[in-house]
C-alpha cells in the first residue's frame, strides 16, 4: 500500500491555548476508512496495543506558545485543549492512495462536524470507483441517530436517504467506535505517533505533521 496523501484537520479556536492544523499520515490498513478498526487488543506488526486512549496534557498558562514545545507535546496539548471545549466545527479533506492488484485506487474523504454544548453532529463521505459510502450522525445525551447516504457520485454529490434511524449507544459505538466529541478519532500517543514535526505559524494557526503506527492509531478509526 502507498502512503496516504494525508488528512487536515482545522477547528477554530475559543480561549484556548491555541488553534493547530493536523496534518495525519498513515499508511492505512483499513478498507478504505469505511469500517471500525476494533483489533487494538490484538497484536499489530510491533505488538499489541496497550492503552486505546490519547495522551492528554494540561495545556501551559505561563504565556508560552506552542512554538516553545515539541510537536509531540503539541499534539497531547491540543487533545486537552479540545476536551475543554463545549462548542467547536471542524472540517476534514484527505486523498489515500491504495494499490489493487496493478491499479492505484484514490479514495477521496470529506467531513465536517458542529459539537455544541452537548449536541454533536458529524457528517463523512467517502468515494472511490471500487467503494463510496456516506453517512450523518446525530448525538444527544443518550439520543444517537444515524442516516446514510443512498448514493454518493463524489464527496460533493451526495443524496440521502429520506428517513435517519435511532439505534443504542451499543450500536452506535459498534459501528462507529466512539462519540465524535473530540479532536481526532486517531489515537495519539507516544505507542502510535511516529514521527512528529513543526511545520510553522500563519495568522495564529500552527501547523504540525504526524506519521502515525497504522494500526495502533486507528483503533477507533471509522467513516
Amino acid at each position: 500500500m502507498k502512503q496516504g496523501k494525508g488528512i487536515k484537520r482545522f477547528f477554530t479556536k475559543k480561549n484556548v491555548f491555541f488553534a493547530v492544523a493536523f496534518l495525519l499520515v498513515a499508511s492505512l490498513t483499513a478498507a478504505f476508512f469505511v469500517s471500525c478498526n476494533h483489533g487494538g487488543d490484538q497484536p499489530g506488526p510491533d505488538g499489541p496495543l496497550t492503552n486505546q486512549d490519547s495522551t492528554m496534557l494540561k495545556t501551559p498558562t505561563d504565556g508560552t506558545s506552542p512554538s516553545d514545545y515539541d510537536a509531540k507535546s503539541n499534539a497531547y496539548y491540543a487533545m486537552y485543549a479540545m476536551s475543554q471545549l463545549t462548542s467547536f466545527t471542524t472540517q476534514s479533506v484527505g486523498d489515500t492512495v491504495t494499490k489493487v492488484a496493478f491499479a492505484s485506487v484514490s479514495q477521496k474523504i470529506k467531513g465536517n462536524r458542529v459539537v455544541n454544548n452537548g449536541e454533536i453532529y458529524k457528517q463523512n463521505v467517502s468515494h472511490s470507483k471500487f467503494r463510496s459510502v456516506g453517512v450523518q450522525t446525530f448525538v444527544k445525551g443518550t439520543n444517537y441517530v444515524v442516516r446514510n447516504a443512498s448514493k454518493v457520485s463524489s464527496v460533493e454529490e451526495v443524496k440521502w436517504e429520506q428517513t435517519a434511524s435511532r439505534v443504542s449507544e451499543q450500536t452506535f459505538l459498534s459501528q462507529f467506535g466512539y462519540v465524535p466529541n473530540s479532536i481526532t478519532s486517531y489515537v495519539l500517543s507516544d505507542e502510535t505517533i511516529l514521527s512528529a514535526q513543526y511545520l510553522g505559524e500563519e495568522n495564529g494557526v500552527y501547523s504540525f505533521y504526524y506519521q502515525l503506527d497504522p494500526v495502533k492509531s486507528t483503533t477507533k478509526l471509522c467513516l
